[in-house]
C-alpha cells in the first residue's frame, strides 16, 4: 500500500505536465486563428463586425432585464 502513494504523486505530475502541454497546444492554435483573422482584411471586416453587433446585443439584452424598454 506504501508504494501506491509515489506512483499516485507520479501519475497526478505527469497529468498536470501534460495539461500543460495541451494547454500551450491550444493557445498556439488560437493564436494562429487569430493571427490568419487579422491579418486579412476581407476576413478581419466581417468578424469584427460580428463581434460589435454582439455586444451591442448582449448590452441591449443586459439593459432589457433592468426593466428599461422602449417607447413604443
Amino acid at each position: 500500500m506504501e508504494s501506491s502513494v509515489p506512483d499516485l504523486a507520479n501519475g497526478v505530475g505527469t497529468i498536470i505536465t501534460d495539461m500543460g502541454t495541451v494547454n500551450t497546444f491550444v493557445w498556439g492554435l488560437f493564436q494562429k486563428f487569430l493571427t490568419m483573422i487579422i491579418e486579412n482584411p476581407l476576413i478581419a471586416f466581417p468578424v469584427l463586425f460580428a463581434l460589435l453587433a454582439a455586444a451591442i446585443l448582449i448590452a441591449v439584452k443586459v439593459v432589457r432585464r433592468f426593466g428599461v424598454r422602449g417607447k413604443r
